[in-house]
């Protein structure tokens, strides 16, 4: 008799839980630094809110993985029309934090944002393909335990010229960043760089890059810059720390 009192004391507690608004979150929410959240919807199980950094943001609970012990989200970002993001979120009971199965786009407009200091001349879409960052303490959010995803870098406009698409690759892991960039069949420059990005938020590019068109290669003619062009550039500060 015991055993199904239980059993329905449970259900009754997962059935409360599942339909509880939405809303209920809002006290949490309003804790984070600078979010104003509105258009409030659904439940906490699977809602939808939108707010002054994202048009609209939906989300869905994985029941299965509370058996494991960890609270597991599905979670779809609409920045704006240009900027989106989907990824599965997920804490456990050690507090560990995790964004797994990252895809999306992000554009340079976007991005400039984060990175005031940082000259950025061209133009470009920044497909993300299946990234992850986790982080082993979410008292420390700020700083990920490990980082890494592949990104295309497309449809590249280096002041009105088009210099077609690029690939690459990144690893966060004990405090560095590490990063290359190569070309593809599309590309129009011949490009292999390596970045690498310290706790102090200074990075280092050393790399080649070779013009493949006839126009590109005029223009770097003009500029007096060497065919193909090697170059090292150390401790570039992106952010005021």
């Amino acid at each position: 008799m015991k055993k199904y009192i239980v059993t329905f004391a449970l259900a009754l507690v997962f059935f409360l839980i599942a339909n509880a608004p939405a809303t209920l979150l809002t006290p949490y929410i309003k804790n984070i630094n600078n979010l104003q959240v509105s258009d409030i919807h659904g439940s906490i199980w699977q809602g939808s809110l939108s707010s002054n950094h994202f048009e609209k943001l939906t989300w869905g609970i994985n029941p299965l993985y509370l058996i494991l012990g960890t609270l597991s989200a599905d979670v779809n970002a609409k920045i704006n029309q240009t900027n989106h993001l989907n990824t599965t979120a997920s804490i456990n009971l050690f507090r560990n934090t995790a964004l797994e199965n990252i895809n999306g786009t992000l554009t340079t407009n976007y991005l400039q944002q984060f990175a005031p200091t940082l000259p950025i001349m061209a133009q470009a879409k920044f497909a993300i393909n299946n990234a992850q960052i986790n982080w082993d303490d979410i008292k420390n959010q700020n700083i990920p335990s490990l980082a890494q995803g592949n990104i295309s870098i497309q449809k590249v406009n280096l002041l009105g010229e088009q210099l077609g698409n690029y690939d690459a690759k990144f690893n966060y892991q004990n405090n560095l960043l590490k990063s290359s960039i190569v070309s593809n069949a599309s590309s129009k420059v011949n490009t292999n760089i390596n970045l690498t990005l310290n706790p102090q938020f200074k990075f280092t590019i050393k790399g080649t890059i070779q013009p493949i068109t006839s126009n590109l290669k005029s223009i770097f003619k003009e500029l007096n810059i060497k065919n193909p062009r090697e170059f090292v550039i150390k401790n570039f500060p992106i952010l005021k720390v």
